[in-house]
């Protein structure tokens, strides 16, 4: 039966860029790649990731682009930054906007291959200039033994800054957090620091509206005897770990299937009602991965009652699947994004975007049953992070290989606006009728609204004009050459005009 509401499809927003993408290059014939982008309140788009310096050595880069894709000429140099390394190798993980408009970015610092690494936090004013009232000339180090790095940055309501990340040397996740100057607050754990022996890593952060602390990643730890696995730990607004969470704090995520292990935890969501969302990708020893969102409690157990056991994902079975960031429409739906790496050379790499609803099922209005696919470039595209925008278009971040290189790259995605919006609007025409319907490789219409001959039209429900011609009445249309679906006819005769839905069956 057909419903109430008509959903419209994803399609690549050609108003964005250059057919849809942005391409941007900072050092020509390096290798450069998008991380991570934050949203302006004016609708400006802020892009954080990594080019190599001419020594080989990573470095932070950001760019600044208009609402419709166009690199902004008053950020940094044309709309690009660079970061100067001075021989050290920084990689930029995540990037977040302060409400002044200045621009957080985190990551790790490095003095030399395979030397010792700490993190990086830097602070940019809103024109793309390091911030020298932050650190030591906009820039930030902590070191937590001689190996941490940081994943994720987020500012708190009183303008204090969190950063997660993973303390190698243990194999241990840290949280440090920092007052709005740079400096360490030392109200929060020892000395501003928090190392928590669950995890292997802390990739995920986010900020309960009680103040509570999520973190997430993956761990190898004794509660399940498989690994690795991924979980969610809390903590309180001073560091200490929440014991009424989980297990003792910890909520702990076990397989997707017997003998799986789960890796991920790349990115996590707090929901309107307290519940958390976390992206997952599980295999079972060989290179498929299924990637998935798992929901969990407020009280830190995993909701049985959100798409299979807790788990929701589409299928994918033939190649490497690892999931990055969501991202939550208003209406609730779930937007996962990752990249798949096929196991065939002949094929592409490329990047999915996955779409569930809020009971966890695949949204199979979205793509090709739940999930959009996108290989481009020379040799595939691969993609780190989503942004859903305020008016539904959402924008995904990552890479995008030309023939030497390949290029720091942002890619938008609208939905078109379909032909109705009401199924019972169309159905209630009294102009016309038309049979069989669903209807085969022909069907007929019946004019109630006059004799004689009558302009007929057909749609599909993205707009497009399949069918346009005269007809008489009783007269069969041959659709033979139109694919299964929901068209929209519209016919005109005697100086009426009236619409109505006819289902093409499939054959």
């Amino acid at each position: 039966m057909l419903g109430a509401q008509i959903s419209t499809a994803q399609i690549i927003d050609s108003t964005f860029g250059v057919y849809g993408i942005t391409n941007t290059s900072f050092i020509a014939g390096q290798a450069e790649a998008c991380q991570s982008i934050a949203l302006q309140p004016d609708g400006m788009i802020v892009a954080g990731g990594n080019s190599k310096s001419a020594t080989g050595l990573h470095q932070f880069v950001l760019a600044r682009y208009d609402t419709s894709g166009v690199l902004d000429n008053t950020f940094g140099t044309a709309g690009k930054v660079i970061t100067p390394n001075a021989g050290i190798g920084n990689q930029l993980k995540h990037v977040a906007l302060q409400p002044d408009g200045k621009i957080l970015a985190v990551g790790i610092a490095q003095t030399a291959p395979f030397s010792p690494w700490t993190t990086l936090l830097m602070r940019y004013n809103s024109n793309g200039t390091l911030d020298n009232t932050f650190g030591i000339n906009g820039r930030v180090t902590t070191a937590v033994g001689t190996k941490a790095d940081a994943y994720k940055v987020l500012i708190q309501p009183d303008n204090k800054i969190l950063i997660c990340g993973t303390q190698y040397d243990d194999n241990y996740y840290i949280l440090v957090r920092y007052n709005a100057n740079g400096t360490i607050d030392n109200s929060f754990g020892t000395g501003g620091i928090v190392q928590f022996g669950q995890f292997g890593t802390g990739t995920g952060l986010a900020l309960q509206p009680d103040g509570k602390i999520l973190v997430s990643g993956e761990f190898w730890g004794t509660v399940v005897l498989n690994g690795p696995n991924s979980g969610v730990a809390r903590h309180n607004a001073d560091g200490s770990v929440d014991h009424s969470f989980g297990n003792n704090g910890v909520c702990y995520i076990s397989a997707l299937g017997p003998g799986d292990n789960l890796w991920g935890g790349h990115d996590l969501k707090v929901l309107p009602d307290g519940k958390i969302l976390l992206a997952v990708y599980g295999n079972s020893g060989s290179l498929a991965q299924k990637p998935a969102v798992v929901r969990i409690t407020s009280g830190g157990q995993r909701d049985m009652s959100f798409g299979t056991s807790g788990f929701a994902s589409t299928s994918h079975t033939t190649f490497n699947a690892p999931c990055e960031e969501m991202a939550i429409q208003p209406d609730g739906k779930i937007l996962l994004v990752g990249n798949i790496v096929t196991t065939n050379i002949t094929q592409k790499d490329s990047f999915f975007v996955s779409r569930f609803d809020t009971s966890g099922a695949p949204d199979v209005t979205f793509g090709v049953a739940g999930r959009l696919s996108v290989a481009l470039g020379t040799t595939g595209s691969n993609a780190s992070t989503i942004l859903l925008q305020p008016n539904g278009k959402f924008v995904v971040g990552g890479m995008l290989p030309p023939f030497s290189s390949s290029n720091f790259a942002l890619y938008r995605y609208r939905y078109a606006t379909p032909v109705i919006n009401n199924v019972k609007d169309v159905l209630n025409s009294e102009v016309f009728e038309l049979y069989p319907n669903p209807a085969g490789d022909r069907f007929y219409v019946k004019m109630n609204a006059g004799t004689g001959e009558g302009m007929l039209s057909i749609v599909d429900l993205m707009g497009k004009r399949v069918l346009y011609t005269m007809i008489n009445d009783a007269e069969p249309i041959d659709i033979s050459g139109l694919a299964a679906g929901t068209y929209v006819v519209t016919l005109s005769v005697a100086g009426s005009t009236g619409k109505r839905l006819l289902v093409r069956a499939g054959r």
